[in-house]
Formats: C-alpha cells, sequence, structure tokens
C-alpha cells in the first residue's frame, strides 16, 4: 500500500526525457497505511496470545 502512496523516484532518464513525476505523498491513500499498520499490530498480538495458550501443558 505505501508503494502506491510514496513519491516517485526521480531517474535521470525521466529528467532527460522531462517526464513528470509525483514529489508528493498521495494522502488519500496515507490514510490506510495507518489502517494496515493497526490491523498488523492487532494479528502480531493475537497470534502472541494464540501461541501462548498452545504452548501451555
Amino acid at each position: 500500500m505505501s508503494f502506491y502512496a510514496a513519491p516517485e523516484q526521480d531517474y535521470g532518464l525521466l529528467r532527460f526525457r522531462n517526464i513528470e513525476i509525483r514529489e508528493f505523498w498521495l494522502t488519500p491513500l496515507t490514510g490506510y497505511l495507518y489502517i494496515v499498520l493497526w490491523v498488523s499490530a492487532l494479528c502480531s498480538y493475537l497470534c502472541l496470545v494464540v501461541d501462548h495458550y498452545r504452548t501451555r501443558r
């Protein structure tokens, strides 16, 4: 997701051919980055809890 929101890299070939690039972050997509971050943190926490109870004997 962050790949699509991030600015594009400015390569020498793009400057040579005068191809326009996006030099700013796409703000609608950056909101999804927070959602992905919290979902992955929740998933990690749940995996730790499940692993704790699965390994108990």
